[in-house]
């Protein structure tokens, strides 16, 4: 039969005892309860005479002294324990009625672990806020204050709490939870006091409490992402081959530049009109704590700008009808205008790529707690094909609209990554490239075609979501 050992880690807590200790007693069902073992880590208030003059009354409560430090002295607790169910209560949290049912229920249903919603017992919205958040069941939004409940085989296959730790030493542990087995969130509200923020400040312990957290690596293995953003792009200068049954030439160093579209929610945030701005959108799975491998589409645009100067060697002949273009050219200059060449991929640059991809956490190396607040920073590789829809009247002919493959791309990446609590994030990339594409059709003629290749460089924003998909 299941029965759970409640276990309190105290130092100087008489105050909060001579409150907790008669709650618990007037909340259990004795038969549910092995015992309430108080470890003590030294206090000099009282506590453990309260411990000792409660216990006469009622025996299941026992007093423990054990050296000093709260991961220390949950270990010791646990060490001493009868129960199948370990359930590790802070002095100043108070848990629902019935609470000891509760956990039993959720161990029949197969819980290894798991812990109740909190609220504080203060009316700061950012407190009020911080318990609102406890509902979720993500391990960011895990701490200490909530309790804990785990199945006493699970605690000691995980080795208990780290005693390295000297705070946070929950979240350590829930996180290694979380890693291996399936947390159950209870829908009851657990009461803890906000007595730390309001002595030492709301935003001070918060802050405090996000970068005080020694060693805790970012684990990402099994991790599934993905983001959708928005680039704005610049190329360089690129040599443009035309290719036909009567016609074949180049044009040396045309420049070219994408085309923005001005802001308007209706056009960047409505899926009905996705193509219309340049977009990047990428999903994505990490084998590794820090590498990932990822799929994803550069939506640039291309533009030949209009109306420039430029060098055409080669030649045109073209019969039906006569141009006022044909000749043969030796390194001549040439005036681009629309009667001669329009040329862009404004339909999509689409750059169709696989990158590998090194994530780093800098809390990891800066020993912070990344519970809350990641930042990462990111550098890739990618390789992928264009399969553009390239615009273009040349010479005046009619123009070959439809998507088509032609070419291949390489490019590299690095950027920056912010997450928050643990699943929702805003990436910010720049991306530098080199694209080559022989074969872009240009006519409803098949004979007609044209190439070229040239760098790009991208400014990327994007906004993402992430979570554990295998274990």
């Amino acid at each position: 039969m299941n029965s759970i050992s409640i276990i309190i880690p105290v130092l100087n807590e008489a105050q909060n005892l001579e409150v907790l200790l008669p709650y618990l007693y007037c909340s259990i069902s004795s038969e549910l309860i092995s015992e309430i073992l108080v470890v003590d880590g030294g206090s000099t208030d009282g506590s453990q005479r309260i411990v000792a003059e409660f216990s006469k009354k009622y025996p299941k409560v026992i007093g423990l002294n054990s050296p000093k430090g709260r991961a220390k002295q949950m270990n010791f607790g646990a060490l001493n324990t009868k129960g199948t169910v370990l359930y590790f209560l802070h002095a100043d949290s108070v848990p629902p009625k019935n609470f000891d049912r509760y956990i039993i229920d959720a161990i029949i249903r197969g819980a290894k672990a798991g812990c109740f919603q909190m609220k504080f017992n203060s009316a700061h919205w950012w407190l009020q806020l911080a318990g609102w958040l406890t509902q979720l069941n993500w391990k960011s939004c895990r701490g200490g204050d909530q309790s804990l409940f785990v199945q006493k085989t699970v605690f000691e296959t995980l080795d208990g709490y780290n005693e390295n730790y000297i705070v946070c030493e929950d979240s350590e542990f829930i996180y290694k939870l979380y890693d291996h087995h399936d947390f159950e969130v209870l829908p009851y509200w657990l009461t803890t006091s906000s007595r730390r923020y309001q002595a030492n400040g709301i935003w001070t312990l918060h802050i405090t409490s996000s970068i005080t957290e020694i060693n805790l690596k970012t684990k990402n293995k099994g991790k599934f992402y993905f983001y959708w953003g928005w680039n704005k792009a610049q190329y360089s200068y690129s040599d443009l081959t035309f290719k036909g049954d009567d016609y074949n030439f180049t044009l040396f160093d045309v420049a070219a530049k994408d085309r923005q579209t001005q802001w308007d929610p209706e056009v960047y945030l409505n899926p009905a009109n996705i193509t219309i701005p340049q977009t990047v959108g990428r999903i994505g799975y990490y084998f590794h704590d820090h590498w990932n491998i990822s799929l994803g589409v550069d939506h640039m645009k291309y533009v030949m700008v209009s109306q420039q100067f430029a060098t055409i060697d080669g030649y045109i002949d073209l019969k039906a009808p006569i141009s006022e273009f044909n000749g043969v050219y030796d390194n001549a200059p040439i005036y681009i205008d629309e009667d001669f060449l329009e040329f862009e991929h404004t339909d999509g640059l689409n750059y169709i790529n696989v990158e590998l991809s090194r994530v780093d956490n800098l809390g990891d190396h800066l020993q912070w707690n990344s519970k809350k607040i990641q930042l990462n920073l990111l550098e890739s590789f990618g390789v992928g094909v264009l399969y553009p829809k390239t615009n273009t009247t040349l010479l005046s002919k009619e123009r070959y609209d439809e998507f088509h493959v032609s070419g291949f791309g390489l490019s590299l990446k690095g950027g920056v990554n912010l997450t928050l609590f643990d699943h929702f994030f805003v990436q910010a990339e720049l991306k530098a490239g080199y694209i080559n594409m022989p074969n872009i059709r240009t006519t409803t003629s098949a004979a007609d075609s044209a190439s070229q290749d040239f760098f790009f460089f991208q400014r990327n924003i994007s906004f993402g979501y992430i979570f554990q998909l295998i274990k």
